[in-house]
């Protein structure tokens, strides 16, 4: 168990919130949850408190001690990051070459000469080979989170930290800007009757990708992402639990409105498609009360 867990387990043992802890320290609530995070490390003044108010010897609350994050290990987490930002964004990139062979025109300008002028027209389904395009770029990000990862804590050769985040950066930016070329190149071509359901079915896909970025397992306790609230910012139980079904129900929500936008391409399905999302989301506060209510009994 990391030093971390146990400053988090602890306190809740303890029954104590986050607000209580950080008085008796003389901090704040958000600095407390960023310790129990292990995005900062308190001093070791702080955890000869920590100590003495849980009650624990200092070696019984750090353990082996508090792993100084050296280059190798700033790398594989860094390289992580990006990795799962590439893995969303491949996935949104296979959702729109999908949606936008599913509202196209059925034929559309396929090549261009110098001059700007058509010479050649295609199907609409020769969009699916950008899938390709997609999946080599993802296969070198992949590559790249392998390496970082099986070189943790050694130096690449001829590649500093720096170095390595910023070439696996560039290879981020390249598949966030092919994804802009496609949505640029296409979206003139669009059926003119489903250009609102294209649209519906992209933010279902931006929405549906979100919902993933926020599991729990993917994203810990934060204040950025999620479902947050002053429970589950002070109950990191409740946080998964909570997180989990979130992330599950709108994903699963988000599907069903891209599957509905395609099927049904009709104005009126469009703008009511929303409403699954707004039912959704109702049924998720509801859990969060049920999860409250049972925690604090």
């Amino acid at each position: 168990m990391e030093y971390y867990e146990k400053l988090r387990d602890l306190r809740i043992q303890s029954n104590m919130s986050q607000e209580q802890l950080a008085e008796l320290l003389h901090v704040t609530r958000q600095t407390v949850s960023k310790w129990e995070q292990g995005v900062n490390q308190p001093d070791i003044y702080t955890l000869k408190q920590y100590a003495s108010i849980f009650n624990v010897s200092l070696d019984e609350l750090i353990g082996d001690g508090i792993n100084v994050k050296n280059p190798g290990d700033k790398r594989r987490l860094a390289s992580k990051c990006l990795f799962v930002a590439s893995t969303l964004l491949f996935v949104f990139c296979v959702l729109t070459a999908f949606i936008f062979w599913r509202f196209l025109q059925d034929t559309m300008p396929g090549h261009y000469n110098i001059h700007g002028e058509i010479d050649r027209y295609a199907n609409k389904s020769e969009i699916l080979l950008h899938l390709l395009s997609f999946t080599v770029y993802y296969i070198v990000a992949l590559c790249l989170y392998l390496t970082g990862r099986r070189n943790v804590g050694t130096k690449l050769p001829n590649t500093s930290s720096a170095s390595f985040i910023v070439l696996f950066s560039i290879v981020l930016a390249i598949q966030l800007g092919y994804l802009i070329f496609v949505l640029c190149f296409y979206a003139p071509y669009l059926v003119s009757e489903s250009v609102v359901s294209f649209v519906y079915c992209e933010a279902s896909a931006l929405i549906l990708v979100v919902a993933i970025a926020t599991h729990p397992k993917i994203t810990p306790q934060n204040f950025v992402m999620g479902m947050r609230t002053n429970f589950t910012m002070t109950n990191v139980d409740a946080w998964k639990k909570i997180n989990n079904v979130s992330s599950i129900c709108i994903s699963a929500t988000a599907l069903i409105m891209i599957a509905i936008n395609m099927i049904f391409v009709q104005f009126w399905v469009a703008l009511a498609s929303p409403l699954l999302l707004i039912v959704t989301v109702a049924i998720v506060f509801i859990y969060h009360e049920i999860v409250r209510k049972q925690m604090q009994n």
